[in-house]
């Protein structure tokens, strides 16, 4: 496998297993962005999953069975394991996979944005089939919460893109809730200019 083409083939795996294991998903990061107008090019797919701890079994047995692995430090291929994986959430909230080259990091929501997030995902087409993404409005607001200079650039970019047809008072709702009176501030200024 060689990196950037695999990405497609990554996202349908995943998206396979999840929707197989009937695991409440969405896709984010660059893969959603791609979705409200702003085309990144990605190694990483970004996936939020809700997944059980007694389904982790099963899951990994999935996961194993379309061909993901695991990296040590090292950057070497190695199994998954139930224990990892549990182990990767608790201390993360997340854990990252792989398939070839591209990595595959599923997030356990933890924020009650990141619910939210699950509840409004819309599904997208994606080759065969349609996959649930991360809405824009939710994607700008978790960016807002991680407020990190690439997320900010992602959000301008998005309102630039999409400014029109966002939900407002959605947003305003739930900045409410996650972001602190100066993200909230900022987030008004940044949608005032569209």
């Amino acid at each position: 496998m060689t990196g950037m083409a695999d990405v497609p083939d990554a996202v349908e795996r995943i998206a396979d297993v999840l929707a197989k294991q009937n695991i409440r998903h969405a896709f984010g990061g660059a893969i959603a962005q791609n979705f409200w107008g702003i085309v990144r090019a990605t190694q990483d797919v970004d996936v939020l999953a809700l997944i059980p701890s007694l389904q982790l079994p099963a899951v990994v047995e999935a996961l194993i069975a379309a061909g993901f692995h695991l990296r040590d430090s090292r950057g070497l291929e190695r199994a998954i394991t139930v224990a990892d994986l549990r182990e990767s959430q608790r201390q993360h909230s997340l854990f990252a996979i792989w398939l070839g080259l591209v990595k595959v990091e599923l997030f356990a929501p933890v924020l009650p944005l990141q619910h939210r997030m699950l509840d409004r995902a819309r599904p997208m087409p994606w080759r065969q089939r349609t996959v649930p993404v991360t809405t824009a409005e939710d994607l700008i607001l978790i960016k807002m919460v991680f407020h990190r200079d690439k997320d900010l650039r992602d959000v301008r970019a998005m309102i630039a893109t999409s400014g029109t047809t966002l939900d407002r008072s959605y947003m305003q709702t739930q900045a409410t809730d996650v972001l602190s009176p100066d993200q909230r501030e900022e987030l008004q200024r940044l949608l005032a200019a569209t």
